[in-house]
């Protein structure tokens, strides 16, 4: 698992160039939960950066966790936790300040079956923002702050993407919106296997009784 994120980690961060002055070093902290919004005690977060190094930290009760140390720069980012879908990102820190990066894991799929997150992050790439992770039944309040984070990311270009897991009551699927930096909002639907995977352009998402629709 380590090494296939190291080589992950290093196709991420490809091409970003190496380090030409001694920087300060920076910190990276953040929250971890599950889609429901309850801590995730023991989760463990793996940084790697553009150099190789490596860091790693355990949530505590709180689902809180913080590295010290780091490479100032890109750096590839890992959170899993047994029974969840392991999350990767991309993420930047400067020189002696204190970045964030907090997130939701979904419940894990059944062995075997393509892993959403992974999917989602194949059509959005590394640096998608991250407009909420939610396990149905949720609020229409929650989901409508999602819809409004999706079509700000579109309108400046920006890669995103939400997802609602359970939706509709497919205990092994669920919905979404998704974006690359063409600026076209994309409705998801996912449930068994790589086939029912599909996203379809949705100009007019609303969030109504926990799921994302499309206004015809």
């Amino acid at each position: 698992m380590l090494a296939a994120f190291r080589v992950a980690t290093s196709l991420l961060l490809a091409g970003l160039g190496g380090w030409t002055t001694i920087q300060e070093p920076a910190s990276l902290s953040g929250v971890i939960t599950d889609t429901t919004g309850r801590a995730l005690p023991g989760g463990r977060i793996t940084v790697v950066s553009t150099n190789g190094d490596l860091r790693t930290a355990v949530t505590d009760r709180a689902g809180r966790y913080r590295i010290d140390g780091l490479r100032p720069g890109r750096s590839g980012i890992e959170a899993s936790m047994g029974g969840f879908d392991t999350r990767m990102a991309a993420i930047e820190v400067r020189p002696g300040n204190n970045a964030t990066w907090s997130g939701a894991l979904l419940v894990a799929p059944p062995i075997g079956e393509p892993s959403i997150e992974r999917q989602v992050m194949h059509v959005t790439g590394t640096d998608a923002l991250d407009c909420g992770r939610y396990a149905a039944p949720t609020s229409d309040t929650a989901l409508q702050r999602s819809v409004d984070c999706a079509l700000t990311s579109a309108a400046a270009g920006r890669p995103f993407a939400a997802i609602v897991q359970f939706a509709g009551g497919n205990a092994r699927g669920g919905e979404g919106l998704l974006g690359g930096s063409d600026g076209v909002v994309h409705l998801l639907h996912y449930g068994q296997g790589t086939a029912s995977f599909r996203v379809t352009p949705c100009a007019s998402p609303q969030a109504t009784h926990s799921r994302f629709t499309c206004q015809r």
